[in-house]
């Protein structure tokens, strides 16, 4: 039952004590509607827990997603880095060679 409807029900029942029904019927319709929004609350309330529930479960999800993602990243700059040491160690034996050889033609032009 909605609160809506509950809420319906309630005035149907004021109404028809106003109109001079018995107190023992106002009674029993009061019980009837307080019943039926302690279940309403009560399906509310499962509701809201099972979302706070699924709504922890993706949480818990993005936050394995990131660090996944986190670790992915560190070893791929990890390997960034290895190259790069690799690179200019070959970029400067090269500069090394190449100035050797610059010396030598030097050398060689002095002598001359």
């Amino acid at each position: 039952m909605s609160g809506r409807l509950a809420a319906g029900r309630l005035g149907e029942y004021r109404e028809r004590v106003v109109l001079g029904d018995r107190k023992e019927y106002c009674t029993a319709c009061y019980d009837s509607v307080a019943v039926d929004l302690i279940q309403l609350l009560d399906k509310r309330n499962e509701e809201r827990d099972h979302i706070s529930d699924i709504i922890r479960q993706e949480f818990a999800d993005k936050i394995v997603a990131t660090d996944e993602e986190n670790k992915r990243i560190k070893t791929e700059i990890a390997e960034l880095k290895a190259r790069h040491r690799l690179e200019v160690e070959r970029t400067k034996a090269e500069v090394d060679v190449v100035a050797k050889a610059k010396d030598d033609e030097m050398e060689e032009v002095h002598k001359r």
